[in-house]
């Protein structure tokens, strides 16, 4: 993953696509601990509808410092309201 592509899914998580998820989660595999990594990859599973989506909601949460933060940029929808 190139660096333009991670500020522009950082940027604008809605422009996340299941054919992204495989490249989302190879970069999550290699940094572990980037808190970041974890976040795109839970919205790329919420994007396919996932059924990991609620495990992994679980172990993402424990990598956010502000899980108030997490809502909004997992439901961003909801923010907009």
């Amino acid at each position: 993953m190139s660096y333009e592509e991670l500020i522009r899914y950082v940027r604008e998580p809605e422009t996340i696509s299941t054919s992204d998820q495989r490249i989302i989660f190879e970069f999550k595999q290699k940094y572990p601990c980037f808190s970041l990594a974890q976040w795109l990859y839970l919205k790329s599973l919420q994007v396919s509808d996932s059924i990991y989506f609620d495990k992994e909601k679980n172990k993402t949460s424990l990598y956010a410092s502000d899980r108030r933060k997490l809502y909004y940029f997992i439901y961003s929808e909801n923010k907009k309201k």
